[in-house]
């Protein structure tokens, strides 16, 4: 996992996001972030960890982001409104969804094979699942590891990583129950996680 990005997405005040896309206009992959110092939407330069703003969100705590490759739709969850919500990749406009019903959702991450959306409520250390017409959360079932944060597919769809700001840990989650499986510790708090799913590579970021 490379940990190169940090300020321009926030993770030294743990609260930034990044998601991996392929997008029609957009060079495949592309990385995003969002910066919540300055509520933009942000490209991430793999090879040199500069950031490209696109534009402001109109949201203040944008703490996950996910890319639903079915339906085009880049995802964002605003912990300052509680509300799932839809960005415009091209401007970085957010438009808001609905209340997820949640007030601390720190990880974010849509299958790729079916568009279920899967959340985190570091609150409870619970997995959820969110609604993506509503933004409504419903439980799926309890973490087992504290602090769970940044969720992400791998290139398969069948493996859901996080991480966990306080065991600083890479696990794995299963979209059935929550459960989680230690996969090994990683760099001090590392926040967000993506997937570049044409180079097979996992990338993190955070306050290291």
């Amino acid at each position: 996992m490379q940990t190169t990005f940090s300020r321009s997405i926030a993770a030294m005040l743990g609260r930034g996001a990044i998601a991996s896309t392929a997008l029609g206009g957009i060079s495949t992959p592309t990385l995003f972030g969002v910066d919540i110092e300055s509520d933009e939407l942000l490209v991430l330069d793999r090879g040199n960890a500069s950031v490209s703003a696109i534009g402001p969100t109109g949201f203040g705590g944008l703490t996950a982001l996910a890319f639903d490759p079915l339906s085009t739709t880049l995802f964002g969850v605003d912990r300052d409104t509680d509300q799932l919500v839809s960005i415009d990749p091209h401007t970085g406009a957010g438009t808001a969804i609905g209340l997820t019903g949640l007030a601390s959702v720190q990880g974010l991450a849509s299958r790729p094979s079916d568009g279920v959306l899967f959340a985190t409520d570091t609150d409870t250390d619970t997995l959820v699942n969110l609604d993506p017409l509503t933004g409504l959360a419903t439980p799926i079932g309890p973490l087992g590891t504290p602090g769970i944060t940044g969720l992400t597919f791998d290139t398969t769809g069948n493996t859901l990583f996080a991480v966990s700001t306080i065991t600083n840990e890479l696990v794995t989650i299963d979209p059935s129950n929550g459960a989680t499986t230690v996969v090994g510790v990683t760099l001090r708090n590392v926040t967000a996680l993506a997937f570049d799913t044409v180079n097979d590579i996992l990338y993190g970021t955070g306050s290291v």
